[in-house]
């Protein structure tokens, strides 16, 4: 491979791995519930970056390999623990374009990558209805009747953990 032919395979992947990334609602969750601190934005960024030098150090990484490293990067960074399969499917979907770049086919990342206003607007509905559901509860009670909450599907562990579960409309 040329080194311009090699630059340019490096620029995909790491154009590819922060738009996973971006696109990641766990970690995307986590940021707008502030974990990572007011830093979060710059954390994902970098993120991007660590994960891209951690395959360009290491050959032939496993997906369960990079499944602990991102993980742990998501508890440390993200006080945040994704116990919804999302790692794993991060980590077998970055294999798979870090593979496809190296072997010439960028334009299979390019194609994969996933779009964005797919994946926010099930997010956005999911608060949307939640939400209207809430109003709604709240406008039809009187004073007698007593209040039904709604269950939140982020049960918190410990003060400043929040897990982020598997939905069940895969």
């Amino acid at each position: 491979m040329s080194f311009h032919a090699k630059m340019a395979s490096e620029n995909v992947f790491h154009a590819a791995v922060r738009t996973v990334f971006t696109n990641w609602t766990a970690l995307q969750l986590a940021i707008q519930h502030g974990m990572g601190g007011p830093y979060a934005r710059e954390k994902e960024r970098w993120l991007a970056d660590v994960a891209v030098q951690y395959f360009h150090d290491n050959v032939d990484l496993q997906p369960d390999e990079v499944e602990e490293f991102i993980g742990e990067i998501l508890n440390n960074e993200f006080d945040t623990i994704a116990d919804d399969g999302s790692v794993e499917e991060i980590s077998r979907k970055l294999c798979q374009f870090h593979r496809w770049c190296q072997e010439g086919h960028e334009s299979l990342v390019l194609e994969n990558l996933p779009k964005s206003r797919t994946l926010w607007i099930g997010v956005n509905n999911s608060q949307c209805v939640t939400e209207q559901m809430q109003n709604l509860s709240l406008e039809h009670t009187t004073s007698d009747a007593p209040v039904q909450s709604i269950p939140n599907s982020e049960a918190p562990l410990e003060e400043g953990w929040t897990v982020v579960r598997r939905s069940k409309n895969r």
